[in-house]
């Protein structure tokens, strides 16, 4: 006869599939996103946007998941931006990147992240200590369903966060690139401009 589980052992059961759902939900809303970018159906609602508020909005969320990592998560804003944009797309562009330099990043590491104002642009920096991207896959990270070295890569995920980040970027006439060096860290740096052309 088995014995009955302790209400502890049913809440680590109840908090791990929540988790996974969580997950799944995301994976979800990344595909839909990237097949309406595909059908040419992703609704952008221009107005103006407050992007500081939107990245430290993204900043608050992640650091539960930091926090389990002992991960450092800090930020350098120190310009008000305002711009022309979508700000649930924004927010989802940055999330993307955030979610991902945490999930990439070894325990007691470091997030950064950083935003100022350029000359009709707006230049956000995603900053991490995580393991780094060799250069010969530097080019594909963009690309749907790629993850990098996928021996050392985290089990959740599919590869699809940063090709979403770069699609949502470039609907808002903007570009996002990244340097890396393997076993010290990337940076992903977007550039958005402050007034959308149209």
């Amino acid at each position: 006869m088995n014995k009955p589980s302790s209400k502890e052992e049913y809440e680590v059961v109840l908090r791990k599939g929540l988790k996974e759902l969580g997950q799944f939900s995301e994976i979800i809303d990344n595909l839909i996103i990237l097949a309406r970018f595909d059908n040419s159906q992703m609704p952008i609602e221009i107005k103006k946007v407050n992007l500081t508020r939107v990245i430290e909005e993204v900043l608050r969320c992640a650091k539960a998941a930091a926090a389990e990592k002992d991960i450092v998560l800090s930020s350098f804003l120190q310009d008000v931006i305002i711009l022309d944009g979508d700000e649930e797309r924004l927010k989802r562009l940055f999330t993307n990147l955030v979610d991902n330099a945490v999930k990439y990043t070894r325990r007691n590491g470091k997030v950064v992240v950083a935003a100022h104002r350029g000359k009709n642009f707006a230049n956000i920096t995603v900053s991490d200590t995580g393991i780094g991207i060799p250069d010969n896959e530097l080019l594909y990270i963009f690309d749907r369903f790629y993850q990098v070295n996928k021996s050392r890569s985290p089990k959740n995920g599919f590869g699809l966060g940063l090709s979403v980040a770069k699609s949502i970027a470039e609907s808002h006439k903007g570009k996002i690139v990244v340097e890396s060096q393997p076993g010290k860290g990337s940076t992903f740096t977007v550039a958005l401009p402050e007034f959308y052309p149209g």
